[in-house]
């Protein structure tokens, strides 16, 4: 873990600012909190592009500037570098990566009672390409991935182990994670919900837990997330009257094009058929959910992305078929069913996004399934690999699959973007 931070940290100081996506908006936020000591407003130039009325201060998601204006703090303590300081403001990226890889491992761990299994899953997401290049500069994304990471080990800790203070804990970071850090996650928070309140109450009338602790463990879990959650959104209400902060975000830049301003966003114009059919949004998602760098210019030898697409597939393969076999229902089985919802309700928003407000084919919009995805592989090769009797399979794709990775972050982000 310690050389994975190390290898994240080495991108992250190397990468210049504008080769990003947003990043040069969204490290407007923390540069902003670290020099005057509070949230900026959304009408705020300093904080806004030049262009379009455009600002991330409008919404309401706070936690990566508030992170990375508490790490720029501490770094300016012994420099105030801009360049040390953009580094600095990175490292919320890398936390929430590695954090990442820690809760998918664990989860593993957790499901298939395997040290192997478990740094199978922890490599599949700590070496994707698309999830090292978001570990290494400021957005919001690698947030959320984080959150629904977090939320997964708790909603099959707390199945396993029964439903303790600890567990609810987390769920309540993941979700204060996901809520505060994109809300394309939500999905997660939704049906995570849905399945913790669910065997909370099973638990609860099997006698697995008192009713009394069941009942605390609910009531602890919402009182925090409001409590962390809350202000936030008031504040956007007081502001512009708007929880969200998509509303304003519309008015603002109706009044750009209201006032001579050119078109910044492109909704699709064509027909939901077209857009699913014949349009190269899958594609082009499914490509940079693997790894599309820079502004999506940056693109892998076709070979890379075959061999990602086959190492996946067949994994997820793997595991539907297990999961058809088992005929019995289980509290395991329903968590699987809901977080494919969650996943597909994911894409599915995406896509919403894409048709109405502005086409954008990116993977980091829909890589809040990456956990979910890396476990599922893992099951299907941990199923496999128990009626093979071949564990060295284990250790095998986990260092290929490392190399392959750090070869291809080296050569196509390092290489080419710095």
């Amino acid at each position: 873990m310690i050389l994975l931070t190390v290898f994240y940290l080495f991108l992250a100081y190397h990468l210049p600012l504008s080769t990003n996506p947003d990043e040069v908006l969204r490290y407007k936020n923390p540069l902003f909190i670290y020099e005057n000591g509070y949230l900026p407003s959304g009408y705020d130039k300093r904080v806004m592009l030049p262009f379009g009325n455009y600002s991330y201060a409008f919404y309401p998601q706070w936690l990566g500037a508030l992170i990375s204006a508490f790490f720029m703090k501490v770094v300016s303590i012994f420099s105030t570098n801009g360049h040390m300081l953009l580094f600095a403001s990175r490292w919320t990226s890398i936390l929430f990566g590695t954090l990442t890889v820690i809760f998918t491992g664990m989860t593993s761990k957790k499901l298939f009672r395997s040290n192997e299994a478990a740094i199978l899953s922890a490599s599949l997401v700590a070496f994707l390409p698309q999830l090292v290049y978001l570990s290494a500069y400021v957005n919001n994304d690698i947030i959320a991935i984080a959150g629904v990471s977090i939320m997964i080990y708790a909603l099959v800790g707390a199945q396993v182990d029964n439903w303790s203070l600890k567990y609810t804990l987390l769920f309540s970071l993941g979700c204060i994670c996901d809520i505060l850090g994109y809300l394309n996650s939500i999905p997660f928070v939704f049906f995570g919900l849905v399945y913790g309140l669910f065997t909370l109450v099973m638990q609860s009338k099997n006698g697995r837990i008192e009713s009394k602790k069941a009942l605390v463990y609910i009531l602890c879990g919402i009182v925090i997330v409001l409590i962390i959650v809350l202000p936030f959104f008031i504040r956007n209400h007081l502001l512009y009257k708007d929880f969200l902060g998509t509303k304003i975000f519309d008015q603002r830049y109706e009044a750009w094009i209201k006032h001579g301003g050119y078109a910044t966003l492109f909704p699709y114009h064509g027909s939901w058929q077209q857009l699913l059919f014949r349009s190269v949004w899958f594609k082009s998602t499914l490509m940079s959910s693997i790894g599309l760098f820079g502004y999506m210019n940056v693109v892998m030898r076709p070979y890379l992305y075959a061999l990602y697409y086959l190492l996946f597939a067949i994994g997820i393969i793997l595991f539907c078929i297990g999961f058809r076999r088992e005929k019995a229902f289980s509290y395991i089985k329903l968590f699987h069913l809901l977080m494919l919802i969650a996943c597909l309700l994911t894409i599915a928003l995406s896509l919403y996004r894409s048709k109405v407000t502005d086409f954008q084919a990116q993977g980091r919009y829909v890589m809040t399934i990456i956990p979910m995805l890396s476990i599922w592989v893992t099951s299907g090769y941990n199923l496999l690999i128990n009626r093979l009797k071949f564990r060295l399979l284990y250790p095998l794709l986990s260092v290929g699959y490392i190399l392959l990775g750090i070869v291809i972050c080296y050569h196509y982000i390092y290489l080419v973007l710095v």
